[in-house]
């Protein structure tokens, strides 16, 4: 976990270069508030499409069940691990940010959980959702608890392909 104290070194400073290609910055505000409602909206439409399909007489079992909250929870949970040297998250991918752990490597399934544990309970995700935009605001280093929790920092990346 990331020592808070005011004296140890802000993590952007302990984290190689290495593993993100091309340039490398500290991620701006914008683009994390933008991947993050990304996030946000596809997690929604997973939630209102598979009530649409459980509201259809074939897929009867979704309403019985939580498939229809656990999915979308497990997107948020699971969206800032890599698969193929990538977020599984769509808004990452579209805002052209990375996620680099102290150790300088990219987060796999436990660390993305662990940077997104605050978002396990729906309706406390929503109150969280406003003090992390709170906190990605307003602190000295714009980093969120996530950024904590996950001993991580969220980078911009762009290769010449993307100039």
């Amino acid at each position: 976990m990331v020592n808070v104290d005011e004296q140890s070194e802000p993590l952007a400073e302990r984290v190689p270069l290495g593993p993100v290609p091309g340039s490398y910055e500290k991620a701006q505000v914008g683009r994390r508030v933008t991947a993050a409602f990304i996030d946000g909206c596809v997690a929604l439409l997973l939630f209102f499409a598979l009530g649409l399909l459980g509201a259809t007489r074939a897929f009867a079992f979704l309403r019985s069940g939580l498939l229809f909250w656990v999915l979308p929870v497990v997107y948020i949970l699971a969206r800032d691990a890599y698969w193929r040297g990538r977020p599984l998250g769509i808004g990452k991918r579209l805002a052209k940010l990375h996620i680099l752990t102290s150790r300088g490597k990219n987060p796999d399934l436990v660390g993305s959980v662990q940077r997104n544990i605050l978002f396990f309970f729906p309706p406390v995700a929503v109150c969280m959702a406003g003090l992390e935009l709170y906190l990605l605001v307003r602190s000295k280093e714009h980093e969120r608890f996530g950024d904590h929790f996950g001993d991580s920092i969220v980078v911009r990346s762009e290769t010449r392909e993307d100039a």
